[in-house]
């Protein structure tokens, strides 16, 4: 089972309680905005694609990520192509790499376009 949330509340800028929530099976990454960055509060098993509660995302690549919704922006650029996170962990700056799988792993599945109507049935020949 998978399972990737984004509180609606992440979609309006500036909103400090935005938070993201990541399950698939028995795996679990939640994170929330947090002062300078984003806080990691679950990561179930620890580490988890490098990550673990108490860490402190502020970066994508050189993109700052002060908050939730700016941090899945930044992977949603990253969908196709690995992305370097900067992640503050007791103190110190790590780099964190995730290949392209794990970005999209990460990402909710773009909807599907929606299907074409049926075309018009053919007009039936008249009847004698």
């Amino acid at each position: 089972m998978l399972l990737l949330l984004l509180a609606a509340s992440a979609a309006r800028a500036g909103d400090r309680e935005a938070t993201l929530l990541w399950v698939n099976n028995d795996r679990t990454l939640a994170m929330r905005n947090g002062d300078d960055g984003v806080a990691v509060t679950i990561a179930k098993p620890a580490p988890l694609h490098g990550l673990q509660a108490g860490d402190r995302i502020v970066a994508v690549g050189d993109e700052a990520v002060p908050d939730v919704e700016a941090f899945t922006a930044a992977l949603e650029r990253h969908r196709r192509s690995p992305a370097t996170l900067r992640v503050q962990r007791d103190g110190k700056e790590r780099l964190v790499r995730w290949s392209a799988a794990d970005v999209r792993a990460l990402l909710p599945t773009p909807p599907k376009p929606p299907t074409p109507p049926m075309p018009p049935a053919p007009p039936q020949p008249p009847r004698h």
